[in-house]
């Protein structure tokens, strides 16, 4: 798991009256200035993601899925390439009153990538295969149709082809090019984009207005107007205390300009509304937490994190029932802080797992999930 993305999916709720200094927090979570990890963790919350595919697909292809039935698919499931991007995501819907599937992968962008059309290209192959293969390859096997999108929230606009055959070299006017590659992905350019675009839709408007304003100068003043905006919302639902808890984060770990007083006021601000969020404390306890994910990661974290103790531990006892008891108390302890402790019978249910593989999907997903429910359907 990258450092973003741990530092995007740090959840908890912990009130403990650490001491942290604002120099050591800012070396802990130096600023990233990326994108892509902020969207997957958005993308990663189903109830949301639809809310984002209803807003962004075309009325034309709402009109034909079954939007309530969208699913996230596990990419390490198609292949291990797909798995190493950890800015993709991979979904699937229905078409009304089908069996029918039509997959959606969407591409995270913050440049204007030339060779985004190929890549995309590359996952969709990659995902007829695999599916193709699980049927035994039959000759008569239909390829589900994969739509591909390319989220850009980059700095400047994004130009480059979204379909591959204007990659091949042949002139526009060739006859050829009608044999050549023709693969369509669509764009969303948030760049074009102005903030009045996002106001029919409370939920998007403010996850798409925190990733414009992390690029401004101005993103302070922003950040307050937001919370004034919307702090109804934040206090009344919780699908909104997530996302504006992930998006402070995110904020202060990426955004150019954004201050550790505006993070600390907006913090003080959220929590007099009664809404839980992480606080600088939490984030030394989490760091305190390293003993025990050196436990379960070892080497493979260890060193990247800074963790001494556990990279040092997780050599020496390296034993799989170690690790995964390590990844279990994680889970248990990051769903206690954020959507309230476990029943006996789901940490029961958590600690029948054996796979590592699945316990850091499980870790991962505790740090986004909007309730206990959501998360024992995870299990299943």
């Amino acid at each position: 798991m990258s450092q973003e993305n741990l530092n995007n999916n740090l959840r908890t709720n912990d009130s403990s009256s650490m001491s942290i200094s604002i120099k050591d927090l800012l070396k802990r979570f130096p600023k990233t200035y990326k994108h892509d990890e902020f969207c997957k963790t958005l993308f990663a919350i189903i109830e949301l993601a639809r809310c984002i595919f209803k807003y962004i697909l075309s009325n034309a292809m709402l009109a034909e899925i079954d939007l309530a039935r969208l699913e996230i698919v596990d990419t390490k499931y198609i292949n291990r390439q797909l798995r190493a991007n950890l800015c993709d995501m991979l979904y699937r819907v229905p078409l009304k009153e089908t069996d029918t599937w039509v997959y959606f992968l969407l591409d995270f962008k913050s440049n204007n990538d030339r060779g985004a059309s190929r890549q995309l290209y590359r996952y969709a192959h990659t995902i007829w295969i695999k599916l193709w293969g699980d049927e035994g390859e039959p000759i008569d096997f239909l390829f589900p149709c994969v739509v591909s999108i390319i989220f850009h929230c980059g700095e400047s606009p994004f130009t480059s082809s979204t379909n591959i055959v204007d990659q091949v070299d042949l002139p526009k006017k060739s006859y050829f090019r009608r044999h050549a590659i023709n693969y369509e992905s669509l764009l969303y350019d948030l760049n074009a984009k102005l903030k009045s675009d996002f106001s029919d839709d409370p939920i998007i408007e403010m996850a798409f207005t925190i990733l414009m304003i992390a690029r401004d100068e101005d993103v302070n003043n922003e950040a307050l107007e937001v919370f004034v905006k919307f702090k109804d919302n934040i206090c009344n639902d919780k699908l909104f205390a997530v996302v504006w808890d992930i998006s402070l984060w995110y904020l202060f770990t990426s955004a150019k300009h954004f201050t550790y007083k505006t993070y600390d006021n907006l913090i003080n601000l959220t929590q007099k509304l009664g809404v839980k969020i992480m606080t600088p404390s939490a984030a030394e306890t989490y760091f305190k937490q390293g003993e025990t994910r050196g436990e379960t990661r070892g080497i493979a974290i260890g060193e990247t994190r800074g963790i001494a103790i556990g990279e040092t531990r997780g050599r020496a006892i390296g034993e799989t029932r170690g690790r995964a008891m390590g990844e279990i108390r994680a889970i248990i302890r990051v769903l206690s802080h954020r959507v309230g402790e476990p029943s006996e019978e789901l940490q029961n249910r958590i600690m029948e797992i054996q796979s590592i593989d699945k316990l850091d999907e499980l870790l991962e997903f505790a740090s986004t999930c909007v309730s206990l429910g959501e998360f024992a359907t995870a299990l299943d």
